[in-house]
């Protein structure tokens, strides 16, 4: 399977002015990727715990009856879309 990189112009940028030679960044643009690695890793966290919860608040509504109101269907149509994203 072939991997595609997304292409980098702020590190391709910081590489080009930085003075070493060799392969790498400076510190300061490596902490700065680092620092936005975590939040956006936070936020992750965050958006995956409400994911469970609206999950397990919708899952299980209706019983698949053809009688079942529209709110309950709608609640295990939601519960069936957050489903792939809940972790064992």
């Amino acid at each position: 399977m072939e991997s595609t990189q997304r292409p980098t112009p702020e590190t391709n940028a910081a590489w080009a002015t930085w003075p070493y030679a060799g392969p790498g960044v400076h510190a300061n643009f490596a902490r700065k990727l680092e620092r936005e690695r975590d939040e956006a890793r936070e936020e992750n966290e965050a958006m995956r715990e409400a994911i469970k919860d609206i999950y397990y608040l919708t899952e299980g509504c209706a019983d698949g009856a053809p009688d079942a109101s529209a709110h309950d269907k709608l609640c295990n149509e939601i519960a069936d879309k957050l489903q792939p994203f809940i972790k064992p």
